[in-house]
Parts: structure tokens; C-alpha cells; sequence
């Protein structure tokens, strides 16, 4: 899988929880992560990581997903840089991290998914967007422990729990990436 498809797969499903049809239209080689017809085709971010404890809500993070949705990183990435109780919460640094990720400002993005894991260290898109950015910075080794984190999870979870579907997503695409990433 090249580079630019794996930036674009990170952002999109990162930013959704899943890929949207437009997405699989323009990037056929990604099939594997389709949702399975009964989930609907987007499922919030709250819904995705449960166990935050608070829905997403706030009108600068609605527009912030909004704009993620469409693929407007710049446009979150600004909506986000506020000071605002809810920009520097779990959900909004995992939405930073996200526009950050998206414009290729991959650093950035680590240490924000960083910093949301640090306040909500539950937060499933937070663990894979961070395996995910590592994979793209050349950290296969920390990506992997952020796999193993996750598998450890979806075992006791053991498909039973509001994070099953998030979980076997993100796990399944942090190891197709892992396999398709250059040994280090």
C-alpha cells in the first residue's frame, strides 16, 4: 500500500471511526475496511470510543468532525487550536491529532494522541491513530506495542463491549499496516 494511501486511510478512518463510501470509490485497494452492512456507515466519535463518558458536543468540536468528515484538515486543525476546556479535553486533542495527521504534521499529531491517551487512556482512536502515526514515522516498534495494547483489550473485551467494533477495526488495520511496513 504506498504512502499517500496510507496517510489518506489513516485520516479518514481516523476522523470517522470507519471509511465512507466516497472513500472506498477513490481507493478500491482498501476494501478490507469496509463496515459491515449491518453498522451504519457512520458511527460518532463517542459511539467509536466509549468509555470517554461524555458525547461529543460542543459546537467548535461538531464543526471540527464536520470538517474532518470532508476532509478539511486545516479548517479543524484551526477550530481546535483554542484554548477551550473542550480543544484541550481527550476529544479534542484526538480530533487535533487527526487534522494534524492530515496535513502530514505527523509529530504533532503523535504528541497529541499522546496527550489524549494520557487524559482518557481508553480512548481506542486515540491508540490506533498513535500505532498508526508511528508506522508512518518509522516506529515500527511502538506501533506494535500500541497493537499489543489493543489485543490485550479486545480479549477481555472478548466482542462484548461498547468498543468491540472499534477495537477489531483498529487492531485489524494497525496489523495490515505493520505487515505492509518496511522492517526496521
Amino acid at each position: 500500500m504506498s504512502r499517500a494511501l496510507l496517510r489518506f486511510v489513516t485520516a479518514t478512518t481516523l476522523s470517522a471511526g470507519f471509511l465512507t463510501a466516497a472513500a472506498y470509490a477513490q481507493n478500491p485497494g482498501i476494501e478490507a475496511y469496509r463496515t459491515p452492512p449491518q453498522v451504519a456507515a457512520y458511527v460518532p466519535l463517542e459511539a467509536n470510543n466509549a468509555g470517554l463518558g461524555t458525547p461529543v458536543g460542543p459546537r467548535d468540536l461538531v464543526r471540527a468532525q464536520a470538517a474532518l468528515d470532508r476532509g478539511d484538515f486545516r479548517h479543524a486543525a484551526r477550530l481546535l487550536a483554542s484554548r477551550s476546556p473542550q480543544a484541550n479535553g481527550p476529544e479534542g486533542r484526538y480530533l487535533s491529532a487527526v487534522a494534524h495527521n492530515g496535513l502530514g504534521r505527523y509529530g504533532r499529531a503523535r504528541t497529541l494522541f499522546r496527550d489524549a491517551l494520557t487524559q482518557a487512556p481508553g480512548h481506542v482512536g486515540a491508540r490506533v491513530g498513535l500505532a498508526l502515526t508511528d508506522l508512518r514515522l518509522g516506529r515500527r516498534a511502538e506501533a506494535a506495542e500500541g497493537l499489543a495494547v489493543l489485543e490485550q483489550r479486545r480479549a477481555a473485551c472478548a466482542g462484548d463491549c461498547a468498543d468491540a467494533i472499534a477495537l477489531d477495526r483498529g487492531t485489524q488495520m494497525i496489523r495490515h499496516f505493520l505487515e505492509q511496513a518496511p522492517a526496521s
